[in-house]
């Protein structure tokens, strides 16, 4: 399946010099996995709305955390990825992933920020090793990420984590 006219969106959102973006998906960072998407910028959730459908992801988006316990809370079927800005009006990342957490447990998730990954680092709102993706990204960068997490099967790659980890989010 195509990815979509983002071409023209590439320059604002993606790190590549490059404007071209294929439009067929690389192979093997697809899947059928249920995302959801919680960022306040309407732009860059549109995006990565795009570019993850694209890829064969089932995909929900919200712009604010308290729309995403909302939609947690109310939908029946387990959502596989939280893909969430770390800064966002009301609810930011790091809240949202731990009331996420307690909702469904076996959720992974994806921080992104326009922050470099030291300074969230520094802040104490990541950790070593938990998945973050840096803002602006290349479509394929943001692909690869979510197959990434939802690919490994060991905790570090998860920010959902397990109960043992739970004092280190907060």
């Amino acid at each position: 399946p195509a990815i979509g006219p983002i071409t023209a969106r590439r320059s604002r959102f993606c790190s590549s010099g490059s404007n071209h973006v294929s439009d067929t998906p690389r192979p093997g960072l697809g899947g059928s996995e249920t995302v959801l998407i919680a960022e306040d910028e309407q732009n860059v959730r549109g995006l990565a709305s795009e570019v993850l459908r694209g890829y064969g992801y089932r995909v929900l988006a919200v712009a604010n955390g308290a729309e995403a316990v909302q939609m947690v809370e109310e939908r029946g079927e387990p959502i596989n990825l939280l893909l969430t800005d770390v800064v966002m009006p009301g609810l930011n990342g790091k809240a949202l992933a731990e009331r996420l957490r307690a909702l469904q447990p076996g959720m992974r998730g994806i921080f992104m920020s326009g922050y470099a990954d030291e300074t969230i680092g520094t802040r104490g709102v990541l950790e070593a090793g938990m998945a973050f993706l840096q803002k602006p990204f290349a479509p394929e960068d943001l692909a690869a990420k979510v197959r990434e997490v939802l690919a490994a099967s060991a905790a570090p790659h998860a920010i959902l984590r397990s109960e043992e980890h739970t004092s280190e989010l907060q």
